[in-house]
């Protein structure tokens, strides 16, 4: 193994380069991965476009800064945009040593060459992460190793309702409906909701993970193998906003959306409907068919939105609801770099609760070597 210094960065070889921070990118020795659906779903069914271009794997990441491209050493302020359109928010200056918490993804994209979590060292962008000095690291309750499994699921969640209205005011009295309560999202979706003003959750699950479900907050669990769907056991106009994490459809979530409420999903290739469609054929366009139904409901909106493309505001104020206590990453086991293959079984099986992690073995190397490296 060899150390060299080199482009504001070092590299570290055994069998694979240390990638290089380029402008507005860090690189991070990584902590922790996890596997989300859009990855696994891809995978099972050989799509080799869900792992990036080299093949490379993990949206997920947590660690620490070792490298600092340009552009990424100042705060800089990120205005209202699409996604963020109410507030901007103001990207905290990264120093070697931060901890950071994110998805290394661009935009709309998958990990490309040097920014994937499966891996030791991975590029990612500064702009798109949750950032922590080492001060505020040290006084979390929530260690980086668990923090690092939840980006995605979290950050989809916070976009999607956000995008349904939140926050909301205890006046407002909204009902939430979260359809899968026991996965990665669904467990963050909750602890969201009720931390965004949401006066009552309901979600779904079996029966063996309904106990930790009311823990972090859902008001009502539904069993899902008593029903069709889990809609069946709610009133009719009862509820303000249905995500639809699981696929069900807006058929089955029409009847109980009051007028005013909102049908939100963010998936076209994944849930329920998704694998019915899946089963009987093959096509394409007739499984996007079966998956986007153009019925409607009068005062209902229908929202499609793919939130896991989301900025770095949401680690932000996620940040801010991790060390308030309001939101706890919730894993049900952990697995090793070398163990990557059974983490992808155990998630395509679809019944953990909450998230896998990944723990990534630290290289043999002290990054104290780095030129301000800050002292313990």
């Amino acid at each position: 193994m060899s150390l060299t210094l080199a482009c504001r960065n070092f590299a570290y070889t055994e069998t694979a380069d240390v990638p290089c921070a380029g402008e507005g990118e860090v690189t991070v020795m990584v902590n922790v991965s996890s596997v989300n659906p859009v990855e696994w779903n891809g995978a099972t069914r050989g799509g080799g476009e869900f792992l990036g271009g080299n093949g490379e794997l993990g949206q997920d990441v947590g660690g620490i800064v070792v490298a600092v491209g340009a552009g990424c050493d100042v705060a800089k302020d990120i205005g209202p945009n699409a996604y963020w359109s109410k507030y901007g928010y103001t990207r905290p200056a990264v120093q070697l040593g931060d901890e950071i918490w994110g998805n290394t993804a661009a935009e709309w994209t998958f990990p490309i060459a040097g920014q994937a979590g499966f891996a030791q060292f991975s590029n990612v962008y500064c702009d798109r992460v949750g950032i922590r000095s080492r001060a505020q690291a040290k006084a979390s309750a929530v260690p980086i190793t668990d923090l690092g499994t939840i980006p995605l699921a979290a950050g989809t969640s916070y976009a999607l309702l956000y995008n349904a209205g939140a926050p909301w005011q205890p006046q407002d009295d909204v009902t939430v409906v979260i359809a899968s309560g026991s996965g990665g999202t669904g467990t963050m979706a909750i602890q969201e909701a009720r931390a965004l003003g949401a006066t009552r959750v309901i979600t779904s699950s079996s029966p063996n993970h309904a106990d930790r479900l009311y823990e972090i907050g859902a008001e009502i669990v539904v069993d899902y193998h008593n029903y069709d769907t889990m809609f069946d056991a709610l009133p009719d106009d009862s509820v303000d906003v249905v995500w639809d994490n699981y696929g069900y459809g807006f058929d089955a979530a029409a009847r109980v959306i009051r007028p005013g409420g909102k049908y939100i999903t963010t998936s076209l290739t994944s849930g329920g409907a998704w694998q019915q469609a899946k089963r009987q054929q093959d096509d394409t366009t007739a499984r996007l068919a079966a998956y986007i139904d153009m019925s409607t409901k009068p005062g209902v909106e229908r929202m499609y939105t793919g939130g896991w493309g989301s900025p770095g505001a949401p680690y932000t104020e996620l940040g801010r609801m991790v060390e308030a206590g309001q939101l706890r990453p919730v894993i049900s086991n952990r697995y090793t770099l070398r163990q990557a293959a059974a983490l992808y079984t155990e998630a395509a099986n679809g019944h953990s609760l909450g998230k896998l992690a990944l723990d990534v073995p630290a290289p043999d190397w002290d990054p104290r070597v780095i030129p301000g490296w800050p002292e313990d």
